[in-house]
């Protein structure tokens, strides 16, 4: 589903679908690419939903790649311009390799957070019984108890 939502992106360039039809644009092969221009990112949405090969979003950021770089140069290029494939294959694993970086940043800085999490953990509770049971008097352990409690409470 998820190749399907770049590859329906150029039917507009194979076929106009026996359409006669233009829906109020210059020509059909207009509206067929304004309709799979709005019908891609649904696609996309439920590919994603039913969890689809990472390697299979190549396919529609290639191909956005293409119709992005197309829609602002279309004068200078013709659809089998060489450059524009390699732009969009440059493009394509550009962004995978941004993407790759970021999540491994991300995944660093959760391991990073998890280990903060636990060092506090621990230092709390070595300060709320460690240090409760030998410096704190017996007499005194019930309003630390409940000043503990309260600032625990305040804690955001």
């Amino acid at each position: 589903m998820v190749i399907l939502s770049g590859l329906i992106l150029f039917s507009d360039k194979v076929t106009d679908f026996g359409l006669t039809e233009s829906y109020g644009f210059k020509s059909t092969k207009t509206f067929i690419w304004v309709f799979t221009q709005s019908l891609s990112p649904l696609l996309l949405c439920a590919g994603a939903y039913l969890k689809a090969y990472r390697i299979s979003y190549t396919a529609p950021v290639y191909f956005y790649f293409i119709q992005m770089y197309w829609v602002f140069n279309a004068k200078a290029l013709g659809f089998d311009d060489v450059l524009l494939h390699v732009y969009a294959f440059g493009f394509c694993i550009f962004s995978f390799i941004t993407l790759y970086g970021l999540i491994k940043v991300l995944n660093y800085l959760s391991r990073q957070n998890e280990i903060l999490l636990k060092n506090i953990r621990k230092l709390t509770a070595h300060i709320a019984i460690n240090i409760r049971n030998k410096y704190i008097p017996k007499d005194q352990l019930k309003e630390y108890t409940k000043d503990t409690v309260n600032v625990v409470n305040d804690l955001e």
